[in-house]
């Protein structure tokens, strides 16, 4: 995404684990970050935005594929938020998003790996909170 797009405020990175990570972009106000999500050229999948979406998540569809759902290193999506108006379930909510989405990908098996995929969980969290402290 242009980082210069209307109503960002900041952005900052979510590790996910090993180089794969998410950038987490923070709007100004509902109507701008609807207004990006919404646009033609977005190259991600995921549900139309409209104006009551307090936040969301978005993964490149260049990083996947539901036939082999293979990942490609590096950057897996975005999650947006705007400013004033998310906290620790708005985060979570998205996060968990990510790790379900994520753990597919991967092969993962909700039983055998649920450690693993806490673990993420709980990483992500962390760095989801740590970069919003520090922010871009």
């Amino acid at each position: 995404m242009n980082t210069k797009h209307e109503g960002i405020v900041r952005t900052w990175v979510c590790q996910i684990e090993n180089d794969n990570y998410v950038v987490v972009f923070e709007w100004d106000t509902r109507k701008h970050m609807v207004k990006a999500l919404n646009k033609k050229y977005w190259n991600v999948r995921g549900p139309k935005c409209n104006k009551n979406t307090r936040a969301a998540y978005h993964t490149f569809r260049s990083n996947t594929n539901a036939r082999t759902l293979k990942i490609k290193p590096l950057r897996y999506g975005e999650i947006h938020v705007v400013k004033d108006d998310y906290g620790v379930g708005v985060a979570a909510h998205e996060i968990q998003h990510i790790v379900c989405n994520y753990a597919l990908a991967k092969g993962w098996d909700m039983e055998r790996d649920n450690e693993k995929i806490a673990l993420i969980s709980g990483d992500m969290t962390y760095w989801f909170w740590i970069g919003q402290q520090k922010g871009q």
